[in-house]
């Protein structure tokens, strides 16, 4: 249904020409450039960010996050959490977040930030 919704995808793409836009979880699949299907079937998203994420590939991610930004909506510090089933195949570009569990252990990069445009699996919570 998304791939389908060509007004929505194409005002965001002309939203993103003139406003910074952030989204979380399923809004950040949305931005990327494709979207796969329980199924295993890619759909073409809004191509805002350099990203391929899939549910055939299913993997649990949940806990609570530190997140530290230092760029886009997001400067310092930042308390998150993070619930999604979903798998990233492909992020290129420069990170949103550095990021570790709540016990302090190193996890991943997460997120995605070009130009106007961000994005992460994690929820924002509050300045920590």
């Amino acid at each position: 249904r998304l791939a389908a919704a060509e007004t929505f995808l194409s005002s965001l793409k002309k939203t993103a020409e003139t406003t910074d836009i952030y989204s979380e979880c399923g809004g950040y699949m949305v931005l990327g450039d494709t979207l796969t299907d329980a199924d295993g079937t890619p759909h073409h998203m809004a191509g805002l960010l350099p990203l391929d994420t899939s549910f055939a590939q299913r993997k649990l991610h949940l806990g609570y996050r530190h997140l530290s930004g230092h760029a886009g909506p997001f400067n310092g510090a930042q308390k998150g959490h993070e619930f999604h089933y979903a798998t990233t195949l492909r992020a290129d570009g420069p990170p949103l977040f550095e990021a570790s569990d709540a016990e302090g252990h190193t996890l991943p990069p997460m997120g995605l930030i070009k130009g106007r445009v961000s994005g992460s699996f994690a929820h924002v919570i509050a300045p920590a």
